[in-house]
C-alpha cells in the first residue's frame, strides 16, 4: 500500500489543499492520502489557528466527503504535549506494519530549505519518503541543503498546477462578510458561517 500523508493547519481547508493531493495521488499512483490537521503549527511565525481543533477537523471531514481515496485522522489533535511530525509518522508506520508499505510525506516547496530544522528530520527521511510539491515555475534545487543531501534518494520533487487559494485571503473574505467564496466548497462555507468562525478576525 502506498499511503500519502498531508498535514496542515487547515484554517480553513480549501480547494487548493484538495487539488494538490488529487494531483499527487494520481502522479505517484498512491492508494490513499491521509489528511492530518495539526494541533499547533511549528517552525512558523503565524499566530495560532483561529478555528478550534474540533472545528478544523470537522471542516476537513466535510471537504473530503466525496473523496473516497482521502481519509482524515485526528491523531495529532488528541496528543498531549508537543506534537511532532516524526511521532505521527511512527504511529502511522506502526499501524500499517508491512514491509511493502510506503509512506509518503507531502509538503510544499517552501519547506525544503528548513526541513532539517524539523524534530528528528533524519528519522523521518530514513523511514518515509518526502514529496515536495512545487508550483509552476518552481525549479528543483540543483543541490539540496547539506544536511539533506545524503537523503536525496528519499526526496522527490513534483511540479504540478498552481491553485490560487490562500487560507489567509479566505479568512479575510469571511471576516468581510463575503459569500460564495471560490476557494471553499459550499458545505465548508455553510459550516463556517453556522459556527461563526473567523467573523471576529481583524486585519
Amino acid at each position: 500500500m502506498k499511503l500519502g500523508v498531508f498535514g496542515g493547519t487547515f484554517d480553513p481547508i480549501h480547494k487548493g489543499h484538495v487539488a494538490v493531493c488529487q494531483y499527487v495521488l494520481s502522479f505517484l499512483s498512491l492508494d490513499s492520502i491521509l489528511f492530518i490537521p495539526a494541533r499547533n503549527p511549528r517552525l512558523r511565525d503565524e499566530k495560532l489557528p483561529q478555528a478550534t481543533s474540533k472545528q478544523r477537523l470537522e471542516m476537513v471531514k466535510i471537504a473530503l466527503r466525496e473523496q473516497s481515496q482521502f481519509q482524515v485522522s485526528d491523531i495529532e489533535l488528541d496528543r498531549c504535549g508537543p506534537s511532532y511530525t516524526v511521532d505521527t509518522l511512527k504511529e502511522i508506520n506502526n499501524k500499517f506494519n508491512s514491509v511493502s508499505n510506503d509512506v509518503y510525506l507531502i509538503v510544499g516547496s517552501d519547506v525544503i530549505n528548513r526541513f532539517h530544522q524539523w524534530h528528528e528530520y533524519e528519522t523521518i527521511l530514513i523511514s518515509n519518503r518526502l514529496i515536495v510539491y512545487g508550483r509552476p515555475g518552481y525549479k528543483e534545487p540543483q543541490q539540496l541543503p547539506n544536511k539533506l543531501a545524503k537523503y536525496k534518494e528519499r526526496i522527490q520533487f513534483v511540479n504540478g498546477p498552481e491553485y490560487g487559494f490562500s487560507a489567509t485571503s479566505i479568512r479575510n473574505a469571511l471576516s468581510d462578510g463575503e459569500r460564495n467564496i471560490d476557494g471553499l466548497t459550499p458545505d465548508v462555507e455553510d459550516y463556517i458561517k453556522k459556527e461563526k468562525i473567523y467573523v471576529e478576525e481583524k486585519q
